[in-house]
């Protein structure tokens, strides 16, 4: 799978999993950040186990609120604002899909609203 965010590309591998799997692409939207995860809101659902809520900089997770009932596709470029350092905490069920690949994830200049395409 490839990333693109803003002007810049990344590939992910993704896990040979069912849930990984079931993911239909493209998926394109306006991301939303929280501390240096970012993402981007789904319309679709996927049963799955939750992982847990700590992940490595560079996973790929699909995450979903029992809260709020909302549904997405996040990656993550650092720390979030519940991170044990340099481990990344999410707030809710997530599950691991995928991990980028290569290390050169600056994306600093991202802003909640720049467009992010899964395809």
């Amino acid at each position: 799978m490839n990333v693109k965010i803003k002007d810049k590309e990344f590939s992910c591998n993704l896990l040979d999993d069912e849930v990984a799997k079931s993911i239909p692409l493209p998926i394109k939207g306006n991301l939303s950040r929280w501390g240096d995860e970012v993402y981007v809101l789904v319309d679709f659902d996927i049963k799955m186990k939750d992982d847990g809520k700590i992940f490595e900089v560079g996973d790929m997770i699909y995450w979903k609120s029992n809260k709020t009932g909302n549904r997405g596709i996040a990656i993550f470029f650092g720390n979030t604002p519940n991170s044990d350092k340099p481990k990344a905490n999410d707030a809710c069920a997530c599950r691991l899909i995928g991990k980028l690949e290569g290390k050169n994830w600056d994306i600093s200049d991202v802003k909640k609203g720049d467009c992010m395409e899964l395809f």
